[in-house]
């Protein structure tokens, strides 16, 4: 479903248009497949934090695949110059089913070529008068203002909390604090139903931390984040999609009243 309307059409002169896109499933991860569309190009040049710090061209860097989790934004230039006139599927390869981690057709069965993987028709029709917009590969995009140095470090884990009336089956995910080096041996965990950063505060927030085998986004409110490394920890589990991944992310809270700050947006 795109904008309300099941499997639509979108009628598009061979020129280049910004498309801001957004994830509105509830659990679904979608791979987004432009690869089947001739000659298209695709560049990514934001997310749901303001505009990334230069265009990423998606066609060179991914074969032209995006995925996004659920609740995530992609601001996206979408060049069909040299696309031939004609009309052409954009396909979903996420699974219908949790995602765990990994590429179709490797790791898991992407979804249904005849349902849920087709997202939207492009009609492709020559272009009228002249496309006077700048190649992405030119554009300067704003400068991205540097974080201050954190004052308060909280390592966070995500856990599902399983349920009391079905056998084997999750019931919410929990966001709480951790005591201890999860690396290094069994460490406390105590529940938070929130966490609100404040000015220079460091957040060590890994998404899939915890009991979970399936990978839980985590996003701050009110907030941008900033990924500053990525760490391996141990997982218990011997399948190599449960591996665990530890993000570490900067935040700084900014007031969403200001003017002139293009990273306060939120999701």
């Amino acid at each position: 479903m795109v904008n309300g309307n099941t499997w639509p059409y979108l009628d598009v002169e061979r020129r280049r248009y910004r498309f801001r896109v957004l994830n509105g499933c509830q659990a679904r991860f979608l791979t987004l497949d432009f690869s089947g569309v001739p000659g298209i190009e695709v560049w990514q040049i934001g997310n749901e934090g303001g505009f990334l710090a230069e265009p990423v061209d998606l066609t060179t860097r991914t074969g032209g695949r995006l995925l996004m989790s659920p609740a995530e934004r992609a601001d996206l230039i979408i060049d069909f110059t040299a696309v031939p006139n004609g009309n052409y599927v954009l396909r979903n390869l996420g699974p219908d089913e949790p995602f765990g981690g990994g590429q179709p057709d490797e790791d898991f069965a992407p979804a249904d070529p005849d349902s849920t993987g087709q997202v939207i028709k492009f009609r492709v029709q020559a272009r009228r008068g002249l496309d006077l917009t700048t190649p992405p590969r030119f554009l300067r995009l704003p400068a991205i203002d540097p974080l201050p140095a954190a004052t308060v470090s909280r390592p966070l884990a995500l856990l599902e909390e399983m349920s009391m009336s079905f056998a084997d089956a999750p019931a919410e995910a929990v966001l709480g604090t951790i005591v201890g080096d999860p690396n290094a041996g069994p460490g406390t965990w105590m529940k938070r139903m929130w966490s609100e950063p404040t000015p220079r505060t460091l957040l060590l927030a890994p998404p899939r931390c915890g009991s979970s085998t399936t990978p839980r986004p985590t996003r701050i409110r009110c907030t941008c984040t900033k990924s500053c490394s990525r760490l391996s920890i141990a997982s218990r589990s011997s399948s190599t999609r449960q591996a665990r991944r530890l993000k570490f992310f900067l935040a700084r809270h900014h007031d969403r009243r200001s003017p002139g700050k293009r990273d306060s947006r939120t999701p």
